[in-house]
């Protein structure tokens, strides 16, 4: 598996793909992702579910109180329940979905800093900056990841959070809503 890391040139001239020498480090994430994901997963869904159930309840409540009001309003009061009850679930499921995938987020986030604590990883992800950027200087940024930069204005960014995203754009998070 390859990945491509980004880097910028002050002249905007697209960068050039490089085999990831960090694919070990980004297989970990994404299968503690992956585990991660699945929990968050049955819990969103079992919390979806129960979220649903109580919009039909709330739904079938509208419902019979209408009905009680005449037969001729009925139908278009059960018709807009439905659509508002269709669109209150929909909202529960996507807010469900957010905050699973924010989570995901929080500690992948939480890991790749916890990675970039030990110096055999910092080290590898240094010269990976190195040979993709040959003369850049490699700096430590505030969140434990590296940044390289040369005089010619071609910059790469290994911050924690690119990281992160990196592997993220590599994950399919659909799974996280597919049905076990």
């Amino acid at each position: 598996m390859s990945t491509v890391v980004a880097t910028h040139r002050s002249d905007d001239a697209p960068a050039e793909p490089t085999c990831d020498a960090l694919a070990p480090l980004r297989a970990a994430l994404v299968a503690a992702a992956t585990a991660e994901a699945d929990g968050m997963r049955e819990a969103a869904q079992a919390d979806a579910r129960r979220r649903l159930e109580e919009a039909r309840h709330r739904a079938d409540a509208l419902v019979a109180e209408a009905r009680a009001q005449g037969e001729s309003d009925a139908a278009w009061v059960l018709a807009g329940e439905r659509t508002l009850a269709r669109r209150a679930a929909r909202g529960v499921v996507l807010a469900a979905q957010r905050d699973a995938y924010e989570r995901v987020h929080r500690e992948a986030l939480v890991a790749v800093r916890a990675l970039l604590v030990d110096p055999t990883a910092r080290d590898r992800l240094a010269e990976l900056l190195r040979t993709r950027l040959p003369g850049a200087t490699v700096r430590t940024l505030e969140d434990g990841g590296l940044a390289a930069d040369t005089a010619d204005g071609r910059s790469a960014d290994a911050s924690a959070e690119a990281l992160v995203a990196l592997a993220l754009r590599a994950f399919d998070g659909r799974r996280l809503w597919e049905p076990a």
